[in-house]
């Protein structure tokens, strides 16, 4: 994925309008405490991430005849139009992992589900540290092996052998429970929400 931008010398809230007014997006490449302001052009950007932005995604930016590879690492958005208004890029270093986030995709259907259990998936995304070599845009999650009352854990998960979780190892990122248990905890609810309605009108 490439991106054209130039470097940006006038910075500031007026500044910064002026250039979006022109189809400009103001933004930062950030690395090893140091920063740098550039613009890149709003429709670009726009037809690279298709109206998803993703932290896994490496992008090379030319940078008026310098090559450099970042990934989005923060964005804003104007509450009205959705427009992208301010980018943070994170500059990769070769041969230094980094910290970002990645999307999990589902592969496979969970028998489970087949045999009227419920699959749901509980983490879109989770916090890494991975060489930028290894970064892939999603991670695969395998739950052709998911029985109704199994779970997969963070632990469970297989990537790229420089790719760590930065999360408890635990943590459950997808299960497939049976339709009862939904049923049951369905009707907890329900009953827990008709006792405190009785309770207030007997007050």
């Amino acid at each position: 994925m490439n991106l054209a931008a130039e470097k940006r010398t006038l910075v500031g809230k007026n500044n910064n309008n002026r250039l979006r007014n022109s189809g400009m997006i103001p933004a930062v490449v950030y690395s090893h405490g140091k920063s740098e302001n550039i613009q890149v052009l709003q429709k670009s950007f726009n037809e690279l991430f298709k109206g998803h932005i993703s932290e896994s995604q490496i992008i090379q930016i030319d940078l008026q005849g310098e090559s450099l590879d970042v990934f989005v690492k923060d964005y804003q958005k104007n509450p009205v139009t959705d427009a992208i208004e301010h980018l943070d890029f994170f500059k990769v270093t070769k041969g230094e992992t980094i910290r970002t986030k990645i999307e999990l995709h589902t592969v496979g259907v969970a028998p489970g589900v087949k045999a009227g259990g419920i699959f749901e998936l509980l983490e879109r995304e989770l916090s890494i540290e991975i060489l930028p070599r290894d970064l892939k845009p999603t991670l695969d999650v395998d739950i052709s092996g998911l029985q109704i009352g199994d779970s997969l854990h963070i632990k469970d998960l297989k990537g790229p052998e420089s790719m760590v979780f930065l999360a408890d190892p635990d943590h459950v990122v997808a299960h497939c429970i049976g339709a009862r248990a939904e049923l049951s905890l369905d009707t907890e609810t329900a009953a827990a929400v008709a006792g405190e309605e009785g309770e207030t009108a007997g007050e």
